[in-house]
């Protein structure tokens, strides 16, 4: 959401443009469509790999561009590995989702009912942080707490690595709660959105107080096991066995991954197309009480909702999206959904620059304006 008011400026330009519709989907050879889009998408100096799973009338499609290493020709394919940053996000907001209907907590709840010792700061003119701001981006708490130094310019990948790995091992679960404990809220939760780690990861150490059990268990309990996304995890890309993308920055500086063992819930994820579009199918299935939960607005500060870490934007036509992206050192990622349609789209880039959520908004909505009728 970093990037979001670009976003929604291109989602009403094309609110604009939409047809009367009947929500039917155009059936079309998508192989076409995406080729062209995504050769346009390579065709910028800075990018290097590109990876997009389709689904589209009743299939999944996947389609891999560019290479998973600068100066080499390594096609993606959808088993390849990317970081999906800040999406990681909509998979502990929906072990949120599964324990409100497991009655084990309450979206309304102040959050201090699940944390040990005095937080008499986590509330602002009598208004406390509630699990609802949390998984909303409304809770007010700054988007970091723990904050990682950029390296100075010209400093080796490897000299990078080395720093960020010494620096994270400082960057405990003690090291969040003492810091937690100086926060000093400048608004009142439940009414601002902005783009929060902080929230999420302090989500993630909620549920395992609730559950016992550490998040990244609960989510492979609750996402990965039930659904076979047998290559996405909390680990680095490259413990896992076959091709990992290497991840970029605009100038072509190759950008190493990093995770804190114990302060990755906001957006440690890994994964690949191809089990992306499995959490796509569970995203679109209307029967599942979990999805719909995630899936309902909780605030609506601007043209769109917001739901648990879910955007949402309904055209005056009657269509909808639901979307959220992702981001990191050397990685972005977009993810949206079109219910109407029964249609969903992942995009892994192994690139981030400040123009690259924008152009894989507008590849998805070329995608977008293509099948629907």
């Amino acid at each position: 959401m970093r990037y979001l008011f670009g976003l929604i400026f291109l989602i009403i330009a094309t609110g604009s443009a939409l047809a009367q519709s009947s929500h039917r989907i155009k059936k079309i050879n998508p192989d076409t469509l995406v080729s062209r889009l995504g050769t346009a998408y390579m065709k910028a100096p800075q990018s290097v790999g590109l990876s997009i799973g389709l689904f589209y009338n009743g299939k999944d499609y996947s389609y891999n561009f560019g290479s998973i290493e600068k100066g080499k020709r390594i096609l993606p394919s959808d088993q390849t590995v990317y970081a999906i940053g800040s999406i990681s996000k909509t998979f502990i907001s929906l072990i949120l989702a599964h324990a409100v209907l497991e009655k084990k907590v309450n979206l309304d709840d102040d959050i201090r009912k699940y944390l040990k010792g005095n937080y008499q700061n986590l509330e602002y003119q009598g208004r406390p942080i509630r699990l609802k701001d949390l998984a909303s981006t409304t809770s007010a708490l700054p988007e970091n707490l723990l904050i990682i130094p950029e390296a100075n310019p010209g400093t080796p990948p490897d000299s990078i690595k080395i720093l960020r790995r010494k620096i994270f091992s400082l960057y405990n679960r003690q090291a969040f709660f003492d810091a937690l404990h100086q926060v000093k809220l400048d608004t009142i939760p439940g009414t601002k959105a902005r783009h929060n780690n902080t929230a999420i990861q302090l989500l993630s150490f909620i549920l395992e107080n609730v559950y016992q059990i550490p998040y990244s268990e609960l989510v492979k309990n609750y996402v990965l096991k039930p659904l076979g996304m047998n290559r996405t995890t909390y680990q680095s890309p490259g413990s896992l066995s076959g091709l990992a993308a290497h991840g970029y920055d605009k100038k072509g500086n190759a950008i190493p991954f990093f995770s804190s063992p114990t302060l990755s819930g906001s957006g440690g994820l890994t994964s690949t197309t191809k089990d992306m579009l499995k959490f796509i199918h569970l995203q679109l299935n209307p029967k599942d009480s979990a999805i719909q939960l995630s899936h309902e607005k909780l605030v609506s500060p601007d043209v769109y909702s917001i739901g648990l870490n879910w955007l949402i934007y309904k055209y005056d036509d009657g269509y909808s999206q639901i979307w959220t992206d992702g981001g990191t050192y050397g990685f972005c990622s977009y993810i949206i959904l079109y219910p109407e349609l029964n249609t969903g789209i992942v995009l892994l880039s192994n690139e981030n620059d400040e123009t690259s959520y924008g152009k894989l908004s507008g590849l998805a909505d070329g995608i977008f304006n293509a099948i629907k009728q």
